[in-house]
């Protein structure tokens, strides 16, 4: 949201959208598995075309978003920000739920 946007909101509205931003989980209750499942059902169902590319393929995406999480902590941590603890904290979160986080570096663990 822009600044001046921002600015000209009644109190009352950015309280609302500063607690969704903290946790829109807690707001929305997640992306379930089974919402996942009907919405990918319901969008090939429209004619949208998925493509899973080849596992070495897939790494090698996965390797690049690894360096962007590398970099972007650097950055976080040169403000003096605890990035490196949030993103493993969010990469055991996602792995409690059965899920990958391709982005999480793995010398991390």
């Amino acid at each position: 949201m822009y600044e001046k946007t921002w600015e000209k909101l009644p109190e009352d509205q950015k309280r609302i959208i500063e607690a969704v931003g903290r946790n829109p989980f807690q707001t929305t209750g997640g992306l379930t598995q089974k919402d996942y499942q009907v919405m990918m059902k319901e969008i090939v169902e429209k004619g949208v075309k998925l493509h899973t590319p080849p596992s070495d393929e897939a790494e090698h995406w996965f390797d690049r978003f690894r360096e962007v999480t590398r970099k972007w902590v650097a950055d976080l941590e040169a403000k003096g920000l605890p990035g490196k603890e949030v993103v493993k904290a969010y990469n055991e979160e996602c792995e409690k739920r059965g899920a990958r986080c391709v982005a999480f570096p793995p010398e991390w663990k």
